[in-house]
């Protein structure tokens, strides 16, 4: 069978196999199919979509990785090696797509480096998403002059000096994996950049009304097309997770009196981390200017408890942020951010610092209103 509509020409996407990642690019899928674009997925099999929640013409083609890399908090490592265990089978694909049918453009993840590349041996003209913000790609643009200026590694004695490349970044801001080794994190940024200069354009899942100038910079930088598409939330895949007994739940709570505590999709928390988080939803008058509460929360504490407790699937997000409990819809919730892996602080830092009512605990949790 034929890939690709014979009467319209195909957008091939391949998503990074994580829900962080693979959401806004099915997003972009949805925006595309609805401008008349015909939609084939690549896909791992690991994190697969399931094909039946998608509309009839879609096309999905497994990219086989036998060869997959053990999970590991060591991310920059393990998304190299992801890339080189995909990096064959992607080209093979793609290559029997193009035999298949016409194939007018490729857009992967911008950590899919090795997919662009295949993309350019193959000649098909190949485009980059930025599933995060324009602020996080004008970050991993500057890494290089950020090493060379000292800013970095991180020094706690100068985490609040300001970085002049960045502004309004101070040194804690920028981003940085923790359990990754600073030359392999770096190296890594920069095999992202440079796949995406050479690229035919960097799609990025932003607005010009929030970062506008960001993205001028961005463009200048790469002397090449930036298109912000976002938002593209208004575009949203069907859940992956058929569970939806936590949003019957959020149906039956008072307005307003949900707070959505969002660590992402790769995140941990320890029992400490967790405890401070439902001790300050449990506040009257809310987490953000009370001081920590060290005292013990559960059975045996005198700490106020949760009256009810579960997990929210990433992919029911949409539906919850339009629910009347957490009090507003995506572009005004009240919400708790906290990212261990520290792309966070640069989306703390541009709402706290660029007037998006935003305030940052130094050490704990960081509370502005989410955007989507």
């Amino acid at each position: 069978m034929a890939q690709c509509d014979a009467l319209r020409r195909c957008v091939v996407l391949f998503p990074l196999p994580y829900l962080g990642h693979m959401i806004p690019m099915l997003r972009l899928a949805a925006a595309l199919h609805a401008s008349g674009h015909a939609i084939t997925v690549l896909h791992t099999e690991l994190h697969a979509p399931d094909k039946a929640c998608y509309p009839a013409d879609y096309h999905f083609v497994a990219v086989p990785a036998p060869d997959l890399p053990a999970a590991s908090e060591d991310i920059a490592a393990f998304l190299v090696a992801l890339n080189a265990s995909c990096a064959a089978a992607f080209k093979d694909r793609l290559a029997a797509l193009l035999a298949e049918g016409s194939v007018r453009c490729v857009v992967t993840d911008v950590v899919w480096f090795s997919a662009q590349a295949a993309a350019r041996d193959l000649g098909v003209p190949a485009l980059a998403l930025m599933t995060s913000s324009a602020a996080s790609f004008r970050t991993f643009m500057a890494y290089p002059a950020l090493l060379a200026k000292g800013h970095l590694p991180y020094d706690e004695s100068r985490a609040d000096a300001p970085v002049e490349e960045l502004p309004p970044f101070r040194v804690r801001d920028l981003q940085r994996l923790d359990a990754s080794s600073l030359d392999t994190f770096a190296g890594l940024l920069e095999r992202f950049v440079d796949a995406a200069r050479r690229s035919s354009g960097l799609i990025v899942n932003t607005f010009d009304a929030i970062e506008g100038p960001v993205v001028g910079d961005i463009r200048d930088g790469l002397s090449l097309p930036v298109f912000p598409v976002g938002p593209l939330n208004r575009f949203s895949p069907p859940p992956q997770d058929g569970s939806s007994s936590c949003l019957d739940w959020l149906d039956n709570q008072s307005p307003g009196s949900v707070l959505f505590v969002s660590l992402g999709t790769v995140a941990s928390v320890d029992a400490h981390e967790l405890a401070e988080l439902a001790r300050a939803a449990c506040r009257p008058g809310g987490a953000d200017r009370r001081p920590r509460d060290d005292r013990p929360l559960g059975p045996s504490g005198e700490g106020a408890r949760p009256r009810r407790r579960g997990r929210l699937p990433d992919a029911h997000r949409v539906e919850l942020d339009g629910g009347g409990a957490v009090g507003g819809r995506a572009d005004g919730l009240p919400a708790v951010l906290r990212r261990p892996v520290r792309d966070g602080e640069v989306r703390v830092r541009r709402v706290e610092g660029g007037g998006g009512g935003g305030e940052a605990r130094p050490g704990g949790a960081s509370g502005p209103p989410s955007t989507g």
